[in-house]
């Protein structure tokens, strides 16, 4: 399949126009200054515990690598009294990402790893019914999805 790019606000649904911030930008390039900017001097005021692999903040609580929009993405998986929910951070940036885990916004700085850590999580949300916390949807929303035949659906959309 062909990188399929979608982008999320700076696409203009109405008349399919892109703005000018990121003309032609996919990416590292698109991301530019964002670490330095804003992890950078968090780094710098002693206040980053470095972690590699799974590792387990408490009981229940759980980082776990999520490679593919940038060096490093984690997601978080949180199981409480047999209830499940994923903290997804950057892996999904629409909702049509659920339909679509193919396609990659313009953020993902390693295509195919987006796609395959997109795909994975969404099988772990759909297989252990586990709430989805996106970052980046519209509105405040958490989602549950299903899957059949290789393909996700949104099982239902609750407003937080």
């Amino acid at each position: 399949m062909h990188d399929i790019y979608f982008q999320l606000l700076i696409l203009n649904i109405g008349t399919q126009q892109t703005s000018k911030k990121f003309p032609n930008k996919i990416g590292g390039e698109v991301n530019q200054g964002v670490f330095e900017d804003s992890v950078q001097p968090i780094i710098d005021a002693g206040k980053v515990e470095s972690i590699t692999g799974r590792f387990e903040v408490l009981p229940g609580i759980v980082l776990e690598p999520a490679p593919g929009h940038t060096p490093g993405h984690m997601v978080l998986k949180v199981e409480s009294c047999g209830e499940h929910a994923v903290f997804v951070g950057d892996i999904l940036h629409h909702l049509i990402q659920i339909y679509c885990p193919n396609w990659n916004s313009i953020f993902c700085e390693m295509a195919e790893d987006a796609r395959n850590t997109r795909r994975n999580v969404l099988s772990y949300a759909a297989q252990n019914s586990a709430l989805i916390f996106p970052a980046h949807f519209g509105g405040q929303h958490a989602v549950w999805v299903t899957e059949k035949d290789n393909r996700f659906d949104i099982a239902y959309t609750k407003p937080i």
